[in-house]
């Protein structure tokens, strides 16, 4: 069942550089167009998918022969980089085969094949997962269609919750369900209220955004928070509402791979305000990979004191 009221009951207080997206996915997502969710225009909006598997329509300028294969040099050389510098910090690149939920377009040639979403993920897999040590309950913030939590939770006992835009947490909610669907790991979408959460290892929990504002002291079980590319392009309010969940649950790790430095109209500098209120930034790495977009962007592990 598509619980697609939950997009209607957001529309009224979301703002208004979601409000567009929101009424668009209202509109699109129908059970055929998330089956081929990552090769049709839903591509756009899932927040986690990179070059050449974005759906840009048909654009075979070079030819369709030279276009193919000029991706297929970008994924090898985009996968060779990722390997290179996790290698160069003394970390494991984890060459996951992509599931090919949802459609994507692959290329291949003899022995390689990839899409760019999941070189992407491998190498943010890579970068976390030596600092899940003892983690036992996560709260991922901007998780996209979920790609980076199915790597996470096949790979450790673990329980995962999400927090997303109502209509993106559709399209995860589609992904996750068939990732997981003759499996032990249980998908829980709510649509109504948080209370009851599942907290035991196995569960996967995906919350839309709306459902926060009644029900931010449901996260005291959450001993660490995951936020790829989204603190970045928050505002000093949205910001603050994290970082108050976040204390009054007394979570204890935030992983965090984004820019510290502003860069569009509304963003604000999240490190200084997490400064201001006692979370501490315990490692930070510098990316500075131009080519997965994240030039000027750091791996930063904060703890709240």
């Amino acid at each position: 069942m598509i619980h697609k009221e939950i997009i209607l009951e957001s529309l009224k207080s979301t703002n208004k550089v979601h409000e567009k997206v929101e009424n668009i996915l209202y509109h699109a997502i129908d059970e055929e167009n998330l089956k081929n969710f990552r090769n049709n225009e839903l591509s756009y909006f899932t927040g986690a998918l990179t070059y050449p598997d974005i759906n840009k329509g048909v654009w075979f300028h070079r030819g369709i022969i030279r276009h193919y294969f000029g991706i297929l040099k970008d994924l090898y050389v985009y996968k060779s980089r990722a390997k290179k510098f996790l290698k160069k910090h003394n970390l494991k690149y984890h060459d996951f085969k992509d599931d090919l939920i949802g459609k994507p377009i692959t290329y291949n040639f003899t022995n390689f094949s990839e899409t760019g979403t999941n070189i992407y993920n491998n190498f943010m897999y890579s970068l976390i997962q030596p600092h899940l040590n003892n983690t036992k309950s996560i709260l991922e913030v901007g998780a996209g269609f979920g790609k980076l939590c199915s790597l996470i939770v096949e790979n450790n006992n673990i329980n995962y919750n999400i927090v997303e835009l109502a209509g993106t947490s559709l399209i995860c909610n589609y992904y996750l369900t068939e990732k997981f669907r003759n499996t032990k790991i249980n998908i829980n979408f709510f649509n109504q209220n948080l209370d009851y959460m599942k907290e035991e290892n196995g569960q996967i929990n995906i919350i839309p955004s709306i459902l926060l504002d009644n029900n931010k002291d449901k996260f005291s079980y959450i001993d660490t928070v995951i936020n790829t590319q989204s603190f970045q392009h928050m505002d000093e309010k949205d910001i603050l509402f994290y970082l108050k969940l976040i204390k009054d649950n007394q979570i204890n790790k935030i992983i965090s791979i984004n820019r510290h430095a502003e860069k569009m109209e509304g963003e604000t500098r999240f490190i200084e305000i997490f400064r201001k209120n006692g979370i501490k930034n315990q490692l930070s790495l510098n990316l500075d990979l131009d080519f997965f977009g994240l030039k000027n962007h750091n791996l930063d592990i904060f703890v709240n004191n």
